[in-house]
């Protein structure tokens, strides 16, 4: 956990990183209420002038649209939460703390670039939908687990419009398999190439396989930790797929953490105890990993 020393350095860090956006902001919009102030004044004087206006009520209108203007970008400066004092200095701050208290390598980069080939590689999702990303974490524990996963969004676009049909933890794990399936509890396979059929249904979780492949022992294992992975009740939905080198598990997780504002110890530590809970969701399903031979009955 994180220490009352080392969350008042993190809060001044997280302040400072918080109003450097906001104030220059500000003095954006002050400038921009101020050029608007003038053009109002400008073009209610010319009408005046030409169409013998009195001017007392357009002065009220030039200042009661300046000062709208203006008491919306104050509103903005105090309700604003920046992308970066939350994701690029807090969470890469709380995952520094996990890196050096922890048995775990930590890497975390915000906003890293797609990757478009890993939903194509999965086939958990439309080939087409597109993957934009507000974090990446690189994982590894003291026993050798390696854990790469992302908070992102899946978007698919017909050129119109544009709809989301994922928004959670997109987790990638080296993996040996002899055999390819899936265990999701919505939706069907999108792998290119191979038609799959379903073979099992536990509750809310579909077991998918390849035509003509049966249910093997390692699949079971695996719905085994899919199903305790959902009984947490802020999951939606999961999907798993096995891949023969790895293995990719989205989960809609509606817990996620947000932007922040008002940032205390408790706030800290908070987001801490989830991170950790973050990187451990995985590791069940990579208890048999060092037996690629485990799916055999």
């Amino acid at each position: 956990m994180v220490s009352q020393k080392e969350c008042v350095t993190i809060w001044e860090v997280f302040q400072t990183a918080s109003r450097k956006p906001r104030a220059s902001l500000l003095f954006i919009w002050l400038i921009l209420s101020v050029v608007l102030m003038f053009a109002t004044i400008n073009i209610f004087h010319y009408y005046d002038v030409f169409e013998t206006r009195r001017i007392g009520f357009y002065d009220y209108v030039v200042w009661a649209i300046t000062l709208g203007f203006l008491s919306m970008g104050l509103l903005i400066f105090f309700l604003w939460r920046p992308f970066s004092a939350t994701y690029r200095v807090l969470f890469h701050d709380i995952f520094m703390q996990i890196h050096r208290q922890e048995a775990l390598s930590v890497r975390y980069e915000a906003k890293p670039k797609e990757d478009r080939k890993l939903n194509k590689r999965s086939g958990l999702f439309q080939r087409h939908a597109s993957m934009h990303h507000k974090r990446r974490m690189n994982v590894e524990t003291n026993d050798h687990k390696k854990v790469t996963y992302y908070d992102t969004r899946l978007i698919v676009s017909s050129g119109k419009s544009a709809h989301t049909i994922f928004q959670g933890l997109y987790y990638v794990m080296p993996y040996e398999s002899q055999a390819i399936y899936q265990i999701r509890t919505k939706g069907k396979p999108h792998f290119k190439g191979t038609k799959f059929a379903k073979v099992l249904k536990d509750s809310r979780l579909t077991v998918w396989v390849p035509h003509n492949k049966t249910v093997t022992s390692l699949m079971k294992t695996h719905l085994k930790a899919m199903k305790n992975i959902t009984e947490d009740t802020a999951i939606k939905q999961a999907y798993l797929a096995v891949l023969h080198d790895e293995i990719h598990l989205a989960i809609d997780y509606s817990a996620r953490p947000k932007r922040q504002k008002n940032l205390s110890c408790d706030t800290i530590n908070e987001l801490y105890r989830y991170f950790m809970d973050e990187i451990h969701l995985p590791m069940p399903l990579l208890e048999d990993a060092s037996d690629p031979f485990a799916e055999f009955d």
